[in-house]
């Protein structure tokens, strides 16, 4: 992206958050005792087959890709008696084709206890990999692990994508809390990017058992940048609604869940107004067992895309044990919609399914199966940068070794 002659949002906030020092910040995840893992490192290896075909008609093309995958990566956890820290950082490499399929990603996370009722948290993340479009058209959760090339990415482009975010927690009572937010995140490739800057509060009062009320207001300022060309987008979200989770009466396994919002779009063609809304159904079988359905309708900027992608996105998930020790991920993934607030009908769908099975072999070495199938299609009507293909789809199968070993101490 072209420089704007003023000094990064993206540094000016970790500027901020670090002034204080590391012995300020704080993690996701504090330590839990004395036991709990101050670093650890992770090394993996995978071999497999992956069938992937792009384009359409006579321009479609179809390949195997490389069969080899080595993949590392690192943490380290430091804390105090009110804050912790946590670095992280991996590398993923494919052989033979390590210039085509190489990622690489950092992660930071803190948080503080400012005071008995209010707390600070800051996370960011820089990740450059192949092109996975699945994420941004909802049928896919961004990867738990950003820097390992995912089955479904592509490799005639690569991103660079960040993302920063600090957040002020106060409760205000025994069942009212408040939040402020801060972030900036964005993502950039062949001189085409596009970054998102938002600020907003939020208030949510608990009003049952299982009924909280919520309200709240967000400003977003979202920049397209293209060859010299930039588009401004202005979006107010407006959030008044009411978040319900409870057990069902004839399932106390059984959870469901709801909520809703408003976003309000201003651009140069006028102002759109998109309605939020956010479902779920979890069922816990066993104390081994889980599944979880998911319905939302996000909106995700994408680098190479002047406007957002607008989907209706299902999600179903399940996770449990086969015996003891080895575990079963299965998750799946259903969207539809439209590229930019005027598009009247669906322009693109995707989807994508995968499983994995980790069986461990000893107290660091673990042997992992995978089988992956994503597609997705793109309408005619939605302009594409040239690395990205009208529709792309990729299936394989992948079996791998796992060493790890987190250890303790300072």
């Amino acid at each position: 992206m072209r420089s704007t002659g003023r000094r990064p949002f993206f540094a000016v906030l970790i500027g901020v958050v670090l002034a204080g020092g590391a012995e300020t910040a704080v993690a996701q995840q504090p330590a839990s005792g004395a036991d709990a893992p101050r670093s650890g490192l992770l090394i993996s290896t995978d071999s497999g087959y992956d069938t992937a075909e792009s384009g359409s008609g006579d321009a479609r093309a179809a390949r195997r890709d490389s069969p080899g995958r080595l993949h590392a990566e690192w943490f380290r956890l430091a804390s105090t008696r009110r804050s912790v820290v946590r670095f992280w950082t991996g590398v993923t490499a494919g052989v033979p084709d390590s210039d085509r399929t190489h990622a690489e990603a950092f992660a930071f996370a803190a948080s503080t206890v400012l005071s008995r009722r209010t707390h600070f948290d800051f996370d960011a993340r820089v990740n450059a990999a192949p092109v996975d479009l699945f994420s941004a058209l909802g049928s896919a959760g961004p990867s738990a692990t950003p820097v390992t090339t995912t089955s479904s990415s592509f490799t005639e482009g690569r991103m660079i994508t960040y993302d920063a975010r600090a957040v002020l927690s106060r409760a205000l009572g025994a069942r009212t809390s408040m939040n402020i937010e801060l972030s900036h995140t964005g993502s950039s490739t062949e001189r085409r990017g596009v970054r998102n800057e938002r600020i907003g509060g939020l208030v949510r009062r608990r009003i049952g058992p299982f009924s909280t009320i919520r309200a709240g207001y967000a400003f977003d300022v979202a920049v397209a940048a293209s060859s010299g060309a930039q588009a401004i987008d202005r979006r107010h979200d407006v959030d008044l609604g009411v978040d319900y989770a409870r057990p069902l009466s004839f399932s106390r396994h059984t959870q469901i869940g709801f909520g809703t919002g408003t976003s309000v779009l201003t651009n140069a063609t006028g102002r759109r107004l998109r309605l939020a809304l956010s479902s779920s159904l979890a069922r816990d079988w066993s104390r081994a067992w889980s599944a979880r359905l998911e319905y939302n309708r996000p909106i995700e900027y994408l680098a190479g895309f002047a406007q957002p992608f607008l989907s209706d996105a299902v999600t179903v998930g399940a996770n449990g044990r086969l015996g003891r020790r080895t575990t079963l991920t299965l998750a799946s993934g259903f969207s539809r919609g439209g590229v930019g607030f005027g598009a009247t009908r669906p322009q693109f769908s995707s989807r994508s399914t995968s499983g994995r099975l980790t069986v461990p072999m000893g107290r660091a070495w673990a042997v992992e199966f995978e089988a992956h199938d994503a597609r997705y299609q793109l309408g005619a009507a939605v302009p594409l940068p040239s690395f990205i293909p009208e529709r792309f789809v990729r299936r394989g199968a992948r079996i791998g070794f796992v060493w790890s070993s987190p250890w303790t101490g300072r």
